[in-house]
């Protein structure tokens, strides 16, 4: 089991504040899959095009929230203790930097 395998409590401090969601994430090798849940809507998507490759992740996915249909890409890093991520969200709209805590 890899060190990014589990429930992640995400924050990412957009220009509207920060988002809160949850991701369950899993490796298989340098394959990284997974779901992200919006935790305002409820509204969850799939990870895709996830790689994993030392310490550093990246990941796509399209998730509808009350503005409308959003993409983004996750690419980060893995702390040194195995129990925080961090990196930047990049959508149409911007970067925005996160945050996530293993449960």
């Amino acid at each position: 089991m890899s060190k990014f395998d589990g429930v992640w409590d995400l924050t990412v401090k957009t220009f509207i504040g920060d988002q809160f969601s949850v991701i369950d994430l899993k490796t298989d090798g340098e394959v990284l899959t997974g779901k992200t849940t919006d935790n305002a809507t409820g509204n969850s998507a799939e990870i895709t095009d996830g790689k994993v490759n030392g310490s550093k992740f990246s990941y796509k996915a399209s998730l509808k929230l009350p503005m409308g249909q959003i993409e983004f890409t996750m690419e980060g890093e893995l702390g040194d203790d195995g129990t925080t991520l961090s990196g930047t969200s990049k959508t149409a709209m911007g970067d925005s930097p996160f945050t996530a805590v293993k449960r």
